[in-house]
């Protein structure tokens, strides 16, 4: 009677019955690349019919790593983090590692201390960076003393192309401001997000292009510096919507600004969409609890997360020449916000 037929399983049970060595089975389970795809299906066919589930404690003793990689976050309740911690979740335990969420609270040095102690004491494998957390140079400069692998999610900056998930904000933002144009809409309102931050840049260079792709010239009177927050946004329909030749659309850099020019527009008895045709970004719950619904871009949040985890991993277990792509495509969400055609009406105040 084998250790499978009296109880739980083990490594040997599994090389026995697929027919390969327990080095080869140690392989497989570590995801190693050096192994024949038809083997590694019969390894794991073994595994699933033993029950077989190779112990924690045993791998990390075999490869000095603790299979345990980690999350930084700031504020976990923001609807774009949660698709990203779902999604790390998913692909990290497809690879065999655990997610730690590690909240970074308090000031810089304190974020510092915590991390820095958990590093050490947890042997935390490698670490991924959401924003805002991303533009913290200190904490990226700590993750290098420590000699730990890290990949940030949409930094201000790109730095070696191999250590950050960016998306294509750029040509979304190009695509929305051309469904504007299109739509018959010539001035058109801008609605800046945070000024130290890499998409926010990105969504304007998008808007710009599409400007010039279609022969209309910037006015800068129609471009507002906003700050990712409702508040901004209410200052920017406040300003926009009280110009003498006001914009009949407004893009904003992200749903929640957007929702603030929604309440002056409604406050001032705009019509959206046939008065005002207004579009923002993020897709996030908010875009369909407002009304008129919200035209938003969606940005590929499980997809970020798959790149970020499959990065991190290769870059723990030294896994050279794995491509990624470089910019992740957007998906936009067309809505009743966005959805009329210009008129002469639109450009008439109501009385």
């Amino acid at each position: 009677m084998n250790s499978a037929e009296k109880g739980r399983a083990t490594i040997n049970d599994v090389a026995a019955k697929a027919q390969v060595s327990k080095k080869t089975v140690s392989r497989v389970i570590n995801n190693e690349t050096n192994v024949k795809q038809e083997t590694r299906e019969r390894v794991q066919q073994a595994m699933s019919d033993l029950n077989y589930f190779p112990s924690l404690s045993a791998r990390s003793l075999a490869s000095k790593r603790s299979y345990l990689v980690a999350m930084l976050y700031f504020d976990l309740h923001a609807h774009y983090l949660h698709q990203l911690q779902s999604g790390l979740l998913d692909h990290f335990s497809t690879r065999g590692y655990s997610l730690l969420l590690h909240p970074c609270e308090g000031d810089n040095d304190t974020i510092l201390q915590n991390l820095e102690r958990k590093a050490r004491y947890m042997n935390i494998d490698g670490f991924v960076l959401v924003p805002p957390l991303v533009h913290m140079s200190s904490l990226v400069s700590l993750l290098k003393q420590l000699d730990k692998p890290y990949v940030r999610i949409a930094p201000k900056e790109e730095h070696d192309g191999f250590s950050e998930v960016l998306c294509n904000d750029e040509q979304a933002a190009y695509e929305l401001t051309q469904h504007l144009i299109q739509k018959g809409h010539r001035q058109i309102g801008f609605v800046k997000g945070a000024a130290d931050c890499l998409a926010a840049s990105k969504r304007y260079d998008g808007y710009l292009r599409a400007l010039k792709t279609h022969h209309l010239p910037l006015d800068p009177t129609l471009v507002f510096e906003g700050d990712y927050d409702f508040t901004s946004g209410v200052a920017a329909g406040q300003h926009l919507l009280s110009l003498v030749r006001r914009p009949t659309a407004i893009f904003c850099s992200n749903d929640n600004m957007a929702a603030g020019v929604l309440n002056v527009a409604h406050a001032k008895g705009l019509s959206v969409p046939n008065q005002l045709a207004l579009a923002g970004y993020d897709d996030s719950p908010l875009a369909q609890q407002i009304w008129p619904a919200l035209t938003s871009v969606a940005q590929p949040g499980r997809k970020m997360a798959e790149v970020a985890a499959n990065k991190l991993i290769d870059k723990i277990e030294n896994i050279e020449n794995a491509e990624y792509p470089q910019n992740i495509g957007c998906d936009i969400k067309y809505r009743a916000s966005t959805q009329s055609e210009l008129s002469l009406a639109s450009l008439v105040e109501p009385a």
